[in-house]
């Protein structure tokens, strides 16, 4: 709590909150990737492709929808279509 909602309002503000968005995004983006690169390197290649793909993309996507799949469970987070989270785990 701020005096006279001081803090509320600027935090209110368009420009703040779309900085908000953005470092929250990349920070998000940043760890997923920094958990790909560890499965990347922990998983070995097959003999039939030598770069691992399924298990670091498996992952990368899990990761960032792990919380919205325990609190709603699959069939809800996926019933309106495929959310933002999971898209962007897919580019990621």
């Amino acid at each position: 709590y701020t005096p006279g909602n001081v803090g509320y309002r600027f935090a209110s503000l368009f420009p703040v909150r779309v900085i908000t968005t953005v470092w929250a995004q990349l920070f998000r983006a940043l760890g997923t990737l920094a958990f790909i690169n560890t499965a990347t390197a922990e998983v070995s290649a097959s003999k039939y492709y030598p770069t691992p793909i399924l298990g670091p993309v498996l992952y990368g996507i899990l990761l960032g929808n792990m919380g919205a799949f325990f609190s709603k469970g699959v069939h809800l987070h996926l019933e309106k279509g495929m959310p933002w989270p999971v898209e962007n785990g897919f580019v990621v």
